[in-house]
């Protein structure tokens, strides 16, 4: 590897290790330096197209990322250093046949984000899932294993994607609506009687705590339906995924123990709970 690609693979790690002290923690642990090397060019990638949005909401900036990946896909490659090191990723892990349809998603995502509209249904809420989370876990599966169970694969994507964002809503409801954003859809906010006015009023109600163990349900069903699959990955992958799986199931649980306030603050899982999942990764592949 010459050495502006080593830069340029750097500073796509140093943004994921800025940005997620869970995924950094999780995929650094890859053995593989191209597999590794790889999640931090994608992780790179998501979180510029996200950060477009929701750091400077700049719409124009979201068409030209398009135009520029438009340009990558017919190996227009533009210089900078995220699609630089996508360039070797696709060479190195991508099979010749990859669909990018995920990274354009990602960026339809982040369009949804721009002309936000509230979601009436649970389906329409996991939609947006899907462009934003499930994208990003097809980006990443096929750098992760020599598997061609594609079928699989991509559901793995699905479910943990999904698993992953409803677990982000329910941390950032607070946070959320003060950037004039409820993802909660209307039919479950009826469903348990909470109106914004609860959310606004930053009210823990009986109502609220129902509402969060709801979705928090769903989430726990589509992370249990994803460690089912993690068979289709080798050790070396396998072991982050279930890291990154534990670490960001453990946010729910996090937000429990702080009675459901999700409202004034972002919660984390606490470094005590962190050891405690990491000696349950390690019992599970002794």
């Amino acid at each position: 590897m010459n050495k502006g690609l080593m830069l340029d693979y750097k500073k796509c790690e140093m943004v994921i290790k800025k940005s997620s002290k869970t995924f950094y923690k999780a995929f650094s642990m890859l053995k593989d330096e191209s597999r590794r090397n790889a999640v931090y060019a994608i992780y790179a990638y998501c979180r510029y197209a996200d950060d477009i949005i929701d750091e400077a909401n700049n719409f124009e900036g979201l068409i030209e990322l398009y135009k520029e990946l438009a340009n990558f896909v017919t190996h227009n490659v533009a210089n900078n250093y995220i699609f630089r090191a996508l360039s070797d990723v696709r060479k190195k892990l991508y099979p010749s046949n990859f669909d990018f349809k995920p990274y354009f998603d990602m960026i339809e995502g982040q369009k949804m984000d721009f002309d936000f509209k509230e979601y009436k249904t649970l389906d329409e809420l996991i939609n947006y899932c899907t462009k934003v989370a499930s994208s990003v876990g097809e980006m990443l599966v096929y750098v992760l294993t020599d598997s061609k169970e594609y079928k699989l694969l991509k559901e793995i994507s699905f479910e943990l994607g999904v698993a992953m964002q409803l677990t982000n809503i329910l941390r950032d409801v607070g946070e959320d609506y003060d950037n004039k954003r409820v993802y909660l859809p209307t039919e479950i906010l009826n469903q348990f009687n909470v109106d914004l006015d609860t959310i606004k009023n930053k009210q823990i109600t009986e109502e609220f705590k129902n509402l969060f163990d709801y979705i928090a349900n769903i989430a726990y069903q589509y992370y249990d339906k994803a460690k089912e699959k993690l068979y289709l990955f080798p050790k070396d992958s396998r072991i982050p995924l279930l890291i990154a799986l534990k670490f960001y199931r453990g946010i729910i649980k996090a937000c429990k123990d702080s009675e459901y306030d999700v409202l004034t603050k972002r919660n984390f899982v606490s470094k005590k709970d962190k050891i405690i999942l990491l000696e349950e990764v390690k019992k599970e592949y002794e």
